[in-house]
């Protein structure tokens, strides 16, 4: 069921096939032969269903437009700059800004740039992920470590699209949180974790931007932005973070004393 989940979310918005190295590094063959299979029959139904040319359409002419930019044309606007929090609305801040070369062919590049190095980074983290399961004591640990590191690297794969808006964009990152809170105990622990929540929960989508926009806006979104993937990028490439495992030093000096 967990392959034909995540087969139809992989050929319905491209982006969740990320998953699919996490199930690689963690050598789960079974469960990522099942999602090939899954997406693989999904588009054999659709192309049964519509035919072929929404594929063509699609591979030829959207798929193009999209990567571009060029489908997505109010994100040059100056009020979008604040409300997209993808890698490419990140250039367009930096340009709001006047920070120099920030222009659309950078904002494309940096983009597939970022795909590039997603890749890496779910490869890193599947491979630690796995480290944690072959070696920690804590069944339940390890199962919210896996949530965190999943869904961590599903808002990741999700910035890569040229128009994330705020509206929606950072809700991953605030289900994030919850997870990260469940571990947490200490009271200025709690209050940061509250604080990063408000933050990401700031909608300027719906007309909120100004014209001309403030720079206090522009670098306000920047800040939370950056905060946002700094969360993600941390679930992602330590899950094995404050973990005592079997066979680490300290697990073998607390059962001595015990």
């Amino acid at each position: 069921m967990g392959g034909i989940a995540l087969g139809f979310c992989a050929v319905s918005k491209i982006f969740p096939g990320v998953l699919g190295i996490v199930l690689l590094m963690q050598r789960r063959w079974t469960a990522a032969a099942a999602t090939i299979a899954a997406g693989a029959i999904f588009v054999v139904l659709a192309l049964l269903t519509v035919g072929a040319k929404p594929f063509v359409d699609f591979v030829y002419y959207q798929l193009p437009r999209i990567d571009s930019g060029e489908a997505f044309f109010w994100i040059e606007f100056p009020d979008m700059a604040p409300v997209n929090q993808s890698v490419y609305g990140l250039v367009t801040k930096l340009r709001a800004l006047g920070v120099p070369g920030t222009t659309a062919t950078a904002a494309n590049l940096a983009s597939s740039v970022y795909a590039v190095l997603l890749i890496v980074v779910a490869i890193v983290g599947g491979r630690r992920l796995q480290r944690l399961t072959e070696t920690s004591t804590d069944a339940s640990l390890v199962r919210l470590r896996h949530a965190q590191l999943w869904l961590g690297l599903l808002s990741l794969a999700s910035f890569r699209s040229p128009f994330v808006p705020d509206a929606y964009g950072l809700v991953g990152t605030l289900w994030l949180l919850t997870l990260i809170a469940a571990e947490r105990q200490r009271l200025r622990e709690w209050a940061a974790l509250v604080a990063l929540g408000a933050a990401f929960s700031v909608v300027l989508d719906g007309g909120l931007v100004p014209t001309p926009v403030p720079v206090w806006m522009t670098l306000a979104s920047l800040a939370i932005q950056l905060a946002a993937y700094g969360v993600n990028f941390l679930a992602v490439l330590t899950p094995t973070r404050g973990v005592v495992t079997a066979d680490s030093p300290s697990d073998l000096s607390a059962r001595v004393v015990g």
